[in-house]
């Protein structure tokens, strides 16, 4: 009779038959796990919903998701006039899914401007905010400077919630 053995391995337990060997090894991206982000804007609220959001995608409160890389820290990039630490993110390929009530995020079903660009950055608190987190969304080409940049398409705010990590990383 042969023995069964317990192994361990990322919270879970598998059993194996002594007989055979295993291989255990990491797949996939090594892009960090999501961070939910609660709207908190306006428009967050009418357009985006609640988001996920790691180094590679946002999902959107209706499951669209919107695929994109890093390209890197945006400096300068000024919000109302303040230098914020802020981060550039490539969305590829250029999109503009249709998200809550019909709205899409980066205009509407006749302009198709494709948002292209994706900046994200930690806001100042207001009220009883919990690490809040703005993203803007632009299209074109030319890296944007400020959150009132000509290509901008919409910026949208939320609540990232206790214990969110800042700046989005991967596990890299």
């Amino acid at each position: 009779m042969k023995k069964m053995i317990r192994i361990s391995f990322d919270g879970l337990s598998y059993f194996v038959s002594s007989g055979l060997m295993v291989f255990l090894f990491p797949l996939g991206s090594s892009a960090q796990a999501p961070q939910k982000w609660t709207a908190t804007s306006t428009t967050a609220y009418a357009i985006t919903g609640n988001i996920a959001i790691s180094t590679d995608r946002i999902t959107f409160q209706n499951g669209k998701v919107l695929l994109f890389s890093k390209v890197g820290k945006l400096v300068p990039f000024e919000d109302n006039g303040t230098s914020v630490d802020a981060i550039l993110f490539e969305i590829q390929p250029a999109d503009d899914p249709i998200l809550l009530n019909g709205n899409r995020i980066c205009g509407n079903a006749k302009s198709r401007i494709q948002a292209t660009q994706l900046v994200a950055w930690r806001s100042e608190p207001m009220g009883s905010d919990i690490e809040p987190r703005t993203m803007a969304i632009f299209s074109g080409h030319t890296r944007p400077k400020a959150s009132d940049d000509k290509d901008i398409c919409g910026t949208y705010s939320f609540e990232a919630g206790p214990g969110a990590k800042w700046p989005l990383s991967s596990s890299k």
